[in-house]
């Protein structure tokens, strides 16, 4: 039976996945100017990884109800595996850095952390889990709450070019995500048309060119990470810009038998598990930053090896889970 899955949302988020361990095994050699380049500029992670988590839902003709089962199921998926990693991220520091770990620190971390700790992208996740289908509600049934959200979530954009909130940034960054939600959206109901994909490429182009001019006028960094946090305009177009560049792509090379027959099922797995890979790659990070080991490797072998190690921890917890549901009794 052939597979109904969507191979391209499985290249880009195999894609983020390995994008998100290249630009945390690179960010201990910024001394680099090359890579500190490239670390700068891979960074369209998060922006794939909510593409992603849209465009499906969105292809939906029916909207979604929110209903507390589907809000339970689904921060469940969310919550639980943090919670599993921040044990064994514990139970790491007390082995390989115990001066790092404080009560202090492990009550942060219960309650998500704060600022940009990994936190954050949970609570991201978490806004998502409403907001998508909110707004997909709204673009099938309630077209003047659509057009007030797109407004409102596109001025946000822009204004966070001029301001900075007064407010921690989690509490505000549902606004202009929503933003980018919008243009998934849009794009998951026209993407067949050509005109489509000039279109978004030409806008998210403009974009970023007219806003990186305005954050260079106020003399404002351009580093992308530190336009994120809330994402501003320069952040979400150059996202918008490349997941648009890498959906084409997918759906060029996917042609190409040898492609699609013994690679595509790489970018499978890492899509299948990427949730979990998220947090397993920190806890070797963790590892080899406390040890040293990342110094002896360099960039290129520590990316490698984060690589390898977390693929393999992968694999292994699958084939146990596999062997217990073969030993459970029916």
């Amino acid at each position: 039976m052939p597979s109904s899955r969507n191979t391209t949302i499985d290249f880009l988020r195999g894609l983020a996945v390995l994008l998100m361990i290249f630009v945390h095994a690179t960010a201990y050699f910024w001394r680099d100017k090359t890579v500190y380049m490239l670390w700068d500029y891979t960074h369209i992670i998060v922006p794939l990884f909510v593409f992603c988590s849209a465009f499906i839902f969105f292809q939906k003709e029916k909207p979604v109800l929110l209903s507390f089962e589907y809000i339970f199921k689904r921060l469940k998926r969310l919550v639980f595996p943090y919670y599993i990693y921040l044990v064994l991220f514990v139970v790491l520091g007390l082995v390989s850095n115990p001066q790092g770990v404080t009560f202090e620190k492990i009550i942060k971390q219960i309650l998500l952390g704060q600022g940009r700790d990994i936190g954050w992208l949970v609570i991201l996740f978490t806004y998502l889990l409403f907001l998508i289908p909110i707004i997909h509600f709204m673009y099938k049934a309630k077209k003047g709450l659509f057009i007030i959200l797109a407004i409102a979530s596109t001025s946000s954009t822009v204004l966070l070019l001029f301001y900075t909130v007064p407010v921690p940034f989690r509490f505000v960054m549902w606004l202009p995500w929503s933003f980018f939600l919008i243009q998934t959206l849009l794009f998951s109901q026209y993407h067949a048309n050509k005109y489509v994909a000039i279109g978004t490429l030409a806008f998210s182009s403009l974009a970023f060119f007219l806003s990186r001019d305005i954050l260079l006028g106020q003399h404002k960094t351009l580093v992308l990470t530190e336009n994120k946090y809330p994402p501003n305009l320069y952040y979400l177009s150059y996202g918008i810009f490349f997941t648009t560049i890498f959906y084409y792509f997918h759906i060029v090379i996917n042609k190409n038998e040898f492609y699609k027959n013994h690679i595509q099922k790489w970018f499978n797995f890492l899509s299948n598990h990427s949730y979990s890979l998220f947090f397993i790659h920190f806890l070797f990070v963790k590892l080899f930053v406390d040890y040293g080991w990342y110094k002896i490797l360099g960039w290129w072998w520590f990316f490698i090896a984060l690589v390898v190690l977390s693929v393999l921890t992968q694999e292994g917890m699958n084939y146990a889970n596999r062997t217990l549901l073969k030993k459970r009794p029916l």
